[in-house]
């Protein structure tokens, strides 16, 4: 059984390989530019682009997505591994920066996101602090908070007197978002009694 599961996903693997260099063969395009050239949405486009990358067997192709490189030296290196003359093929380009503003963005976005959640909150940390009292008066306007250790701290969702300890899963990352909609909103948010503990 486990030879057959094997042999399938060989002759998956070796059949997409030879369907690629076919298509590489005829059209005289690599994957990338048949991707950055195709008709599909740029959502889909960008999609393509960064599954193609991910799965190069060139590592600097690879790191184009992992690293989060600067989009102009991505499409160096594209341009270089790839052997494509982006300056003859000004349309090649267009599509493919296009492309690679979605991908590099994805990948930065994701990286200060997880670093966010990785920072864990600090009581000492004067910064953090600072967001949370934000965070009170934009939900609590006109009711000051009687200590930094408060049961008030249950009346907005919070489990417990210190908020501090409903952050321990997700770090910084959890201020920032109980505290963006808060000062997104219009008209600006003021706090409903919850149930106690709704917090996550």
């Amino acid at each position: 059984m486990a030879v057959q599961v094997f042999w399938r996903v060989w002759k998956w693997i070796a059949q997409w390989r030879v369907w690629k260099w076919l298509t590489h063969l005829f059209t005289g395009k690599c994957e990338l530019h048949r991707i950055c050239l195709s008709k599909i949405p740029l959502e889909d486009r960008a999609w393509r682009l960064e599954q193609s990358l991910k799965n190069s067997k060139s590592p600097a192709l690879r790191q184009v997505v992992e690293g989060g490189e600067d989009v102009e030296e991505a499409m160096s290196v594209i341009a270089r591994e790839k052997k494509l003359d982006l300056g003859a093929n000004v349309e090649l380009a267009r599509r493919l920066r296009e492309g690679l503003v979605r991908v590099v963005g994805v990948t930065v976005l994701y990286e200060a996101v997880e670093g966010l959640r990785a920072h864990q909150y600090s009581q000492e940390n004067e910064k953090h602090e600072k967001m949370l009292m934000e965070l009170w008066s934009q939900l609590m306007p006109g009711e000051p908070l009687k200590a930094r250790l408060s049961k008030q701290w249950q009346e907005i969702g919070f489990q417990g007197n210190n908020p501090a300890t409903d952050f321990r899963s997700m770090g910084v990352l959890s201020v920032y978002c109980l505290l963006y909609p808060s000062l997104e909103a219009e008209p600006p948010l003021h706090s409903s009694p919850p149930k106690p503990g709704c917090v996550p």
